[in-house]
């Protein structure tokens, strides 16, 4: 039996171990020689067979190949010269280096049992599906990967931590959320690559008007309405939203507007778009994202601040992120007096201020409960006035950004993040009194898919909130991100035109190739419905961009939203100056 070697997650996966020959043989191609040799061993010296290594390419962060070791724990493959990282998991043990040079012809790998076991079941598979578990870290390539069995089972043995647990291969899922050791056994539901890339069936041509969206939301009576994105780096992603979002507020009772922002950084552009005296260039530099730092953001905030120049009814901009501790302890600081805080409590504030509360689980215990009796007895405004508000989300937010140093900070990092932020949304759209809010965020905050437990669902989870999710992607066009490397900076980079089994393609194509098509998702033809029934594959871009195959994500799009906006074709954002990023060389 020859040993098991696997292509990468982004290229098909086949084993042609005894097929039988062709007729007639081509002259053979001679293999490259192997670069990356080696034996992978339990602690105890003796050899592990079957262990699968995951090799990642840290130039480009793309996966390369996954390979399982033979009956004597040997391994070889051929890899363009460069550093890797190796991720190993197999029975007993698991490994995982974080800079392999290649070539090197004697790795030595010893495998630690400090792990612990995850089993799991596949519903569908082929004969070479792969179950890849990315941990959730700030390191590039501890993905491990373990092979799927003839019976659909499949075995690993993982470290400690919070992971994202999805099929590669000819069979593909959308990805689980999950915590090891605490989770044991995992069931993914596979769908077949064929199925997954076969575009969905001809129909009439589907309305796609901006008025039939509009019309979708208003009927549902939604409380927040989140408005993705599917790149950070598209200006009609800014301009599209901006568009639906003022309809929203001309016709839908939408009086507030809730951005992907600290809440307390955000204040400011309250205060412009309501007539204030503000230098609205230095207020967006000021949030600190080259993604809001563009002439495009600008350009809806005077938009905004136009519209209220001439209505009593004004609407009002809050930030609901929870990525900074210095500013909403400032905004408690700057009023401890109206506030009763003391002197040990503004000491402890000092702490919570300094490297976003590192420090805080060090605090003496009766001055951490001191400080948790101060937040939990300022969450609560005073009054109506924005002040007071202002008071009561700066005390949430450090309330909740607190929370990420209890246990594995960086695994559940994001989970606690769109919990947090999700809170923040329902809590000011509710002090606020609004009918109804927007909440700009990226597509991949916004799904309400079960399993992921991002922004979308905790809302639509929240009985207080009636929740309406609008993702918006792109069928063609471009988008600034990070290079792989952050060797270079935000840059341009390609998105090619969708493929008619992606979303975007089969929304473009049934609706007739408009320049936005604007779907409410209940009420396409029963043919598209059935079809999107089978996760789909859609783009999305998140702040760096490694390869084009690493912007597909399987999406069950019927749960993640109630409607989809395309834009048929997209352009690099424009950066202001401060909001240009370069990496400089020494």
């Amino acid at each position: 039996m020859c040993p098991l070697v696997r292509c990468s997650i982004v290229c098909s996966i086949s084993t042609a171990c005894g097929a039988a020959p062709a007729p007639v043989s081509p002259a053979p191609v001679p293999s490259p020689p192997p670069t990356l040799r080696g034996v992978v061993s339990y602690d105890d010296g003796t050899p592990a067979p079957g262990a699968t290594l995951a090799v990642t390419d840290l130039a480009t962060a793309g996966r390369v190949i996954a390979i399982a070791t033979d009956p004597d724990g040997h391994f070889q493959l051929a890899l363009p010269s460069g550093d890797y990282a190796l991720a190993v998991t197999a029975e007993r043990g698991f490994a995982w280096l974080d800079k392999q040079a290649v070539p090197d012809p004697s790795v030595r790998i010893a495998l630690s049992r400090s792990c612990h076991p995850l089993t799991g079941r596949v519903s569908s598979h082929g004969p070479s599906t792969l179950v890849k578990a990315a941990r959730r870290s700030s390191a590039t390539g501890d993905t491990f990967v373990s092979p799927v069995q003839a019976d659909g089972s499949f075995a690993a043995c993982l470290p400690e931590a919070y992971y994202n647990v999805s099929l590669a291969g000819e069979t593909m899922s959308t990805p689980v959320d999950l915590q090891v050791p605490e989770t044991t056994h995992v069931e993914l539901d596979g769908v077949a690559g064929d199925i997954v890339r076969r575009p969905p069936p001809s129909t009439a041509p589907i309305p796609a008007e901006l008025a039939g969206l509009v019309a979708d939301i208003t009927a549902r009576d939604p409380t927040i309405i989140g408005l993705g994105e599917g790149t950070h780096g598209t200006a009609e992603f800014v301009s599209a939203r901006a568009e639906l979002t003022l309809a929203l507020v001309r016709s839908a009772g939408v009086r507030l507007i809730l951005f992907e922002l600290d809440a307390i950084s955000g204040v400011a552009l309250d205060d412009y778009v309501n007539g204030g005296d503000v230098d609205l260039a230095g207020a967006v530099a000021a949030l600190g994202f080259w993604v809001t730092d563009t002439y495009e953001f600008l350009r809806f905030l005077e938009l905004v601040r136009d519209y209220n120049a001439n209505t009593a009814d004004k609407i009002h901009l809050w930030g609901v992120d929870l990525q900074n501790t210095a500013l909403p302890v400032g905004v408690l600081t700057a009023s401890a007096a109206a506030l009763s805080i003391g002197a040990d409590e503004q000491a402890a504030l000092g702490v919570v201020a300094t490297s976003r509360g590192k420090e805080v689980p060090n605090l003496p215990a009766a001055q951490r409960a001191s400080l948790s009796s101060l937040l939990s007895r300022l969450a609560t405004p005073r009054s109506r006035a924005r002040q007071d508000l202002l008071v009561a989300v700066a005390a949430r937010s450090l309330a909740l950004q607190l929370e990420y140093w209890n246990g594995d900070m960086r695994g559940q990092y994001r989970r606690r993040r769109d919990a947090g932020m999700a809170t923040l949304a329902s809590f000011i759209t509710s002090q606020l009194g609004v009918q109804r809010s927007c909440l700009w965020a990226h597509d991949g905050h916004l799904t309400k898919e079960r399993g992921l437990r991002m922004v979308g669902q905790n809302l639509a989870a929240n009985p207080a909130v009636r929740y309406y999710g609008v993702g918006f992607y792109l069928y063609e066009g471009s988008a600034r991100a990070w290079d792989a490397a952050a060797k270079i900076g935000v840059i341009p980079h390609p998105i090619p035109a969708a493929p008619a089994y992606t979303l975007e393609g089969a929304v473009m194509r049934a609706a007739g190739m408009p320049d936005i098509a604007w779907i409410p998702l209940a009420g396409l033809p029963a043919p598209l419905l059935d079809w999107l029934a089978t996760p789909r594959l859609v783009r999305e871009l998140g702040a760096a961009y490694t390869v084009a195959d690493d912007t597909l994500t399987l999406r069950r799009v019927r749960e993640a939203f109630d409607a989809v906006v395309v834009i048929k074709h997209g352009h690099d954002s424009s950066p202001t100056p401060t909001g240009v990023r370069k990496v400089t060389h020494d």
